[in-house]
């Protein structure tokens, strides 16, 4: 693999109805580049927005992604993923090292401000001093994050079923 992109086609200034429109136009292009890819969600720059974590096989198709973020839709910057080591590229060419592409828990990520929503985990880049800690947060922040997340009273509880009416 060439590397991995995290990308968006999401405009702040756009209402959600027309991110949405620009999601599926993503999709739509990412099928016909003919890449791999999953839906992810985060946060960049203070706003959330959806993004598309992309599995970039060739220079030339990353060539290709780069165009199509930067140009038809507009974006400032995408994250580029070398193995667990992370870089934001620029529409103008400049990059800066972000460092490790590192999993957390989502209070660690929401103190973070920038980050990635992905199968239930979230991750961010920072620097380590060491080897990653996947997981890094104690268990007992863990267990308190885990049983919000599942209690009833939480407003994006799910259920693994679908209750007949």
């Amino acid at each position: 693999m060439y590397c991995q992109i995290i990308a968006s086609a999401s405009k702040e200034h756009l209402s959600i109805e027309n991110n949405i429109r620009q999601d599926c136009k993503a999709m739509d292009r990412l099928f016909a580049i003919g890449v791999d890819y999953a839906p992810c969600s985060g946060m960049y720059d203070d706003m959330l927005e959806s993004s598309f974590l992309i599995n970039v096989e060739t220079k030339e198709q990353f060539d290709m992604l780069k165009a199509l973020f930067f140009g038809v839709f507009d974006q400032d910057s995408i994250l580029v993923l070398k193995g667990f080591e992370s870089e934001l590229l620029f529409k103008n060419g400049n990059t800066e090292s972000l460092g490790t592409f590192t999993e957390v828990c989502k209070s660690e990520a929401e103190r973070n401000g920038a980050y990635t929503y992905l199968d239930r985990k979230y991750f961010i880049c920072k620097e380590l001093t060491q080897a990653p800690a996947w997981g890094s947060c104690s268990e007992e922040t863990k267990q308190a994050e885990s049983e919000m997340l599942h209690s009833k009273d939480h407003p994006c509880y799910v259920t693994d079923y679908v209750e007949e009416v």
